[in-house]
């Protein structure tokens, strides 16, 4: 049996996931951020929460309009329980996308 940081993890994975499937990420976006930002999100499924973290962190940097990059870093975060960080990260990911539900979701967590 998972235990419920196992299972908060893997249901905001899928969620996220879910979410970036149905809207692909635009042309304007830098490509080696939404690559870094994938391969974030991978690691998440593997639950390397650090080096998806840090893939996020750095995606962030590339390009400071995507989005789901500062939304993914603060899910990672979050997980690390690097609550300080990842209420920063929830906030810039809520001021980029006010009307994405996800990043309120995550930051009231």
């Amino acid at each position: 049996m998972r235990t419920l940081p196992q299972r908060l993890l893997i249901h905001t994975t899928i969620f996220v996931l879910t979410a970036m499937a149905a809207s692909a990420a635009p042309a304007e976006h830098n490509p080696q951020a939404v690559r870094l930002n994938n391969n974030g999100v991978a690691l998440m499924n593997q639950q390397q929460t650090e080096r998806a973290e840090a893939a996020f962190a750095e995606a962030f940097r590339k390009d400071p309009t995507l989005a789901a990059a500062a939304l993914n870093d603060g899910i990672a975060l979050l997980y690390g329980q690097k609550l300080t960080e990842a209420q920063a990260a929830l906030k810039q990911a809520t001021k980029l996308e006010p009307a994405n539900p996800r990043g309120w979701y995550n930051l009231g967590l």
